[in-house]
């Protein structure tokens, strides 16, 4: 956190935080724009489930076996968990953001870690599978070898590639189809979420988006 961050009241650091959220959801919306105009198929529509002082535990050996280069391609309905990135970029995304020829060695605002944490933050992806496409595999194999130009390990699990799938949704139940487009439809209808269901768990929300500052700021303070 910033110094400026640690010395704002509450509702400063709300602002501060609604900021940096629109970035994230300004970034997300321009690809998706690029993405629906080429080829709208693959557009990869997520849930992005954070909370506010979400609970962290430390990543032990078996969570490692959760990561690696397939997991990058997210199943539709997967629920993947929250990996605490370190500052700056993972190795995807510079690869993705700098391209196949970058080198790590000539990077100066990137700060690659290997992830140590997990939080209760969870994401839901509703895009199609990709892993068996073509477009797809063809661009893991480019970043193997991207890997391997800069010395890293495509197979060393410590390195935390990809996102730890912690769940999947019954697509079937819960929507009556695993067609992309009409599960699309339904979400797209419902942005709200009320409550969270699990095989073992339930909680309600009962507000809305619009509601979560005056519920938000006394956590922040």
């Amino acid at each position: 956190m910033s110094d400026h961050y640690n010395k704002a009241d509450a509702e400063t650091r709300w602002y501060i935080r609604q900021l940096n959220l629109l970035c994230h959801e300004a970034e997300c919306f321009i690809i998706s724009l690029g993405r629906h105009q080429s080829t709208p198929e693959w557009v990869r529509p997520s849930n992005v489930m954070c909370w506010l002082n979400a609970p962290r535990f430390t990543l032990d050996q078996e969570d490692y076996k959760l990561f690696g280069i397939d997991t990058i391609a997210r199943h539709q309905g997967g629920v993947y968990v929250g990996v605490n990135k370190a500052v700056g970029k993972h190795h995807w995304e510079v690869f993705c953001d700098e391209g196949r020829d970058s080198r790590i060695d000539e990077l100066t605002t990137t700060t690659l870690k290997p992830q140590t944490e997990a939080a209760g933050d969870f994401d839901i992806e509703w895009g199609r599978n990709t892993h068996d496409q073509p477009f797809m595999q063809e661009q893991l194999q480019d970043f193997k070898n991207w890997l391997i130009s800069n010395n890293f390990d495509p197979q060393d699990p410590t390195l935390t590639l990809g996102h730890p799938k912690i769940g999947q949704i019954d697509l079937q139940k819960s929507f009556g189809t695993e067609h992309f487009q009409e599960i699309l439809e339904k979400i797209t209808k419902h942005l709200d979420v009320y409550s969270i269901k699990t095989s073992d768990a339930y909680c309600e929300y009962d507000y809305t988006w619009r509601e979560s500052k005056k519920l938000q700021i006394p956590l922040i303070r």
